[in-house]
């Protein structure tokens, strides 16, 4: 019986390591086959792909490739679909207290959702059913109105202050052809509506329940008009046509209307879309054409082209419009895709996701887009019969006028610097990072670009290094009045790239086009003090050097696509430590330690940003797959006192924070993607073995 017992129990081991091994081989199988269909996924559904990440993430917590994966959807816009829709959605609308989104499209109906929790999935309420497809809806500014432009030539007008039951109001105004674009005045007043009969209506709303018409018809557009829009004051109306044009109409006195100037033109197909910028300065323009123009209308008698024509959607244009906020353009394409460009500098936008990864995850043309008054979430209305909700990262810093050099915490408080090649300093209040605020005025001085900005240990004083071949310091005791410190420091015989304090305060590093490291004693800062020879090894510019947190180490980047590692625990014999870090393609711009020094962040001319573990610094290694994101060179990087957040700034104009522990990601991917991952996509990407477990619970779909 005993040799049976153990017959049988040695059997049962066997089997249960047997079906151990095989679990681990099928988890193993997934575990590839997810990574691989996230990778595959993030150019046409970054959401999905990110919800698939997570489930990678939670079988594997430790692999870093999903790891540098999480961090890198941080700067990111996600996206939730709303289904409701039987056909095409042509347009989307917030309300102003972005509470409410009402949408109309191909099935003759208008839908209300309340998108006032983005916890929680939107419910919608079908509040009309009319006669024909709607084109258009436009809240009025109080958001108690909707007006809608139908397809069979009628514009309605809703009572919508209860957003669960909509009320018609007076008799819906006929046009003679369909309209294709409906807008309110700033002042609620008056609304204009284009018609594809060529012209342009304008009616006196101040009684709502009784609109009187303002004069004749606008006409001058020699085919179908596809859109209008009001300037912020209110006192000029764009429009856009079949005819390629796009006119500026003085309703100053809207019952007078009249023509400004010439048209604009340099569109080479259908003029789609309109919108004003927050100021009233600009104006974008949407074609057919597939590019977007913009135009200084400052004068609006006298627009003037801004640039060149903006590029990357590969089909007709459909939909543009500002942020409320003033620093984003976003646009919906024939293309399926979103775009969204940084034009806190209209003359210089810049686009805000690479050219090859626009926000992808509708299957067909996206014929409208609109942000909430916040900035925050922008919503799509597409041909696939859905709404996407996207999630607009809050971590984009776009102020300065030129490319953003570097990016500096303070360790001792919640600011930021950031420098540029507008020759500026500005410091930001990051204590809440998902909300940074501007402080105070740019810091001026420097006469060129300022290349780098660090903080002492004690934070009280800023240094930086500019094109201008000079270091200069700063008292930041009190970030909202910082003051110059003594004369700049010179030596170097090119431009300064680079600055670093040691731990203790008393050593700053520098690095410079010269192709040398030089060390200062800063210990009374008012009289620094260069320290010994320059250090020598680099064989090209050395962009960048950084202190370990002991002050053993320090790390050099330079356009040799290197970085190299430097024992100065006596500062005045530094000594080369192993053999250079290679993996960057080109050049290396910048270097950061981690707070406890087992980590190096590199950020580089090929748009990427490595992490490296430095535990044992004479034989480094790489972490996990570079960080992606930026859509030009990354020019600098540095890490949060925590260690928690590392900030990136780049030639594309903005400044980006990645949360490095996967916590953050996780609840952003599953707050802004909803049921990306529901059961079919379950069975489809993951398993249809394993047992439905979406990384962020079961959602009801959305109605």
């Amino acid at each position: 019986m005993t040799l049976f017992a153990l017959l049988a129990t040695t059997t049962a081991v066997i089997a249960f390591q047997q079906r151990a091994a095989a679990q681990a081989q099928r988890d193993s199988a997934v575990f590839n086959q997810l990574s691989g269909e996230a990778d595959r996924l993030h150019g046409t559904d970054v959401s999905l792909a990110a919800q698939l990440d997570l489930v990678a993430h939670r079988m594997k917590p430790a692999d870093t490739k999903i790891y540098t994966d999480l961090v890198g959807t941080e700067n990111f816009p996600l996206s939730t679909a709303l289904v409701a829709h039987t056909d095409a959605v042509h347009s989307v609308a917030f309300s102003p207290d972005g509470h409410t989104l009402a949408s109309a499209g191909a099935d003759h109906s208008i839908r209300l959702w309340n998108v006032s929790d983005p916890r929680h999935a939107p419910a919608s309420n079908l509040i009309a059913n009319t006669p024909s497809a709607v084109n258009a809806v436009a809240y009025s500014p109080d958001g108690r109105s909707l007006a809608d432009a139908g397809a069979d030539g009628t514009l309605r007008l809703w009572d919508v202050a209860d957003r669960t039951h909509a009320v018609p109001v007076g008799e819906p105004l006929r046009l003679t052809d369909a309209v294709t674009s409906v807008a309110f005045s700033p002042d609620g007043h008056t609304l204009a509506a284009a018609d594809a009969d060529h012209t342009i209506r304008l009616w006196n709303i101040a009684d709502l329940a009784h609109p009187a018409p303002l004069g004749q018809p606008l006409t001058g557009h020699t085919g179908a008009v596809e859109a209008v829009a009001f300037s912020p004051d209110g006192r000029t109306l764009a429009s856009a046509s079949v005819d390629q044009t796009v006119r500026l109409w003085d309703i100053a006195d809207p019952a007078r209307a009249t023509a400004l100037g010439a048209p604009l033109t340099g569109h080479t197909n259908t003029t789609t879309a309109v919108a004003f910028s927050r100021d009233g300065r600009t104006l974008a323009t949407a074609s057919r054409d597939t590019t977007i123009r913009l135009w200084d209308v400052a004068d609006p008698a006298h627009p003037a082209p801004l640039g060149q024509p903006l590029t990357g959607h590969t089909s007709t244009v459909e939909s543009i419009v500002f942020s409320p906020d003033g620093q984003l353009l976003a646009a919906g394409s024939a293309d399926t895709t979103v775009r969204l460009w940084d034009v806190a500098d209209p003359a210089h936008p810049t686009p805000i996701t690479p050219v090859d990864q626009p926000l992808a995850g509708h299957s067909s043309t996206v014929f409208a887009v609109a942000f909430s008054p916040d900035s925050h979430t922008l919503a799509s209305a597409s041909a696939d019969r859905t709404i996407r909700l996207w999630d607009v990262p809050r971590t984009l810093l776009t102020t300065h006028h030129g490319a953003v050099e570097s990016v500096a915490f303070n360790p001792r408080g919640h600011t930021l610097a950031t420098a540029s090649a507008d020759h500026t300093i500005q410091l930001w209040d990051v204590a809440d990072p998902t909300r940074p605020t501007r402080i105070g005025q740019p810091l001026t001085g420097h006469t060129d670009a300022v290349l780098l900005t660090v903080f002492s240990p004690d934070g009280r004083i800023l240094a930086s290094a500019s094109a201008d071949h000079t270091i200069r310091l700063w008292n930041v005791a009190d970030p909202g009045h910082p003051a110059p410190i003594g004369q700049p420091l010179s030596g170097h015989t090119d431009a300064v790239s680079s600055v670093a304090f040691s731990p203790d305060g008393h050593t700053l590093a520098s690095a410079s086009a010269d192709r040398t490291i030089r060390l200062w004693n800063v210990a009374d800062p008012a009289h620094a003090a260069p320290l010994g020879q320059p250090l020598t090894g680099h064989t090209d510019v050395v962009e960048s050097v950084a202190f370990s947190p002991d002050g053993h180490l320090l790390a050099s980047a330079s356009d040799d696509a290197t970085v190299r590692l430097w024992n100065v625990a006596d500062p005045t014999h530094p000594t080369a430590l192993g053999a250079p870090l290679t993996g960057h393609t080109s050049s290396v711009f910048a270097v950061a330690f981690s707070p406890d020094g087992h980590t190096l962040a590199s950020a580089s001319n090929d748009a990427t940003i490595r992490l490296w573990n430095t535990t044992n610094p004479t034989h480094p290694t790489p972490v996990g797959q570079p960080i992606v994101g930026h859509t030009n060179t990354v020019l600098s990087v540095a890490f949060s006192p925590d260690g928690g957040t590392l900030a990136t700034g780049s030639l594309d104009h903005t400044a980006r924070l990645w949360a490095l522990d996967p916590g953050p990601a996780d609840h952003r991917i599953c707050a802004s993607t909803a049921d990306a991952l529901n059961l079919p996509k379950w069975q489809q990407y993951v398993s249809d073995q394993m047992a439905f477990d979406p990384p962020c619970g079961t959602v009801a779909v959305p109605h």
